[in-house]
C-alpha cells in the first residue's frame, strides 16, 4: 500500500470505534455472504483479505470455517478479535500489507474479499488457491458512482471485468452485478478452482 495506508486505516476504524462498539456483535455482514451462502463451502480454513473489523470474517465462521482476517489496519484487527469474542467464535487475525505481503502459505478453502479492489492481490489468491478451493468476492462497480463519490474510479470494477478476470483461473459458480440491499452497485463472484 502507498506510504500512510495504514495510519489512514487506523485512523479511521478509531474514530468510527466508539459509535460501533455498541453494534458490534451485531450484524454488519456483506450481504452477498447470506444470498450466496449456498456456494460457499462450511468447512476447512478461510482467509478474508483487507476483512477490517471482522464482520464478515465473524459472519464465516459462524458457518463452520476456521478463518484468518488480513488487514493492513492493527486497530480494525483488534476490532475483529473483541467481535470475534462477544460472538463467541474463534478468528485469527494477521497483519498484511496488500502491496509487499504475499498470500499466506496454508491450504485455503476459502479466499473472500469484500470492497477491496487489487488485481495483484486476486492473482496471487487464484494461485494460492488448492484444487477445489472456492474464491468469493463483493467488489463495487464503476455504476456505483452514479450515486457515490466514494470510493473512487481506481477502487472499482469496470462491467464485466470479475467474470472475465475469474474464467481463465476457475468455474464460476455466481457472478452478477446490480445495485444491492446496501445501495452499492457491486459485482458479485463465487468461483471455484477446478481439479
Amino acid at each position: 500500500m502507498a506510504d500512510g495506508d495504514a495510519e489512514h486505516w487506523d485512523s479511521r476504524y478509531a474514530s468510527k470505534a466508539a459509535a460501533a462498539a455498541a453494534e458490534m456483535a451485531a450484524s454488519g455482514h456483506s450481504p452477498h455472504l447470506v444470498d450466496l451462502a449456498e456456494l460457499l463451502p462450511v468447512e476447512g480454513l478461510a482467509l478474508d483479505l483487507a476483512g477490517g473489523d471482522g464482520a464478515d470474517g465473524c459472519w464465516l465462521a459462524q458457518h463452520g470455517l476456521e478463518v484468518t482476517v488480513a488487514d493492513v489496519s492493527r486497530i480494525a484487527l483488534d476490532q475483529a478479535i473483541s467481535r470475534a469474542a462477544t460472538l463467541g467464535v474463534g478468528l485469527d487475525a494477521v497483519v498484511f500489507d496488500a502491496d509487499v505481503a504475499t498470500i499466506p502459505d496454508r491450504p485455503w478453502q476459502l479466499i473472500h474479499v469484500a470492497h477491496f479492489l487489487h488485481i495483484d492481490l486476486m492473482n496471487a489468491a487464484a494461485a494460492s488457491l488448492p484444487a477445489g478451493g472456492t474464491f468469493a468476492a463483493a467488489i463495487g462497480t464503476i455504476w456505483n458512482l452514479q450515486r457515490h463519490d466514494r470510493p473512487g474510479r481506481r477502487f472499482l470494477l469496470e462491467p464485466g471485468e470479475i467474470k472475465a478476470w475469474a474464467e481463465p483461473h476457475f468455474d464460476v459458480l455466481h457472478w452478477s452485478e446490480d445495485w444491492r440491499t446496501n445501495d452499492q452497485h457491486e459485482a458479485w463472484l463465487v468461483a471455484r478452482k477446478p481439479g
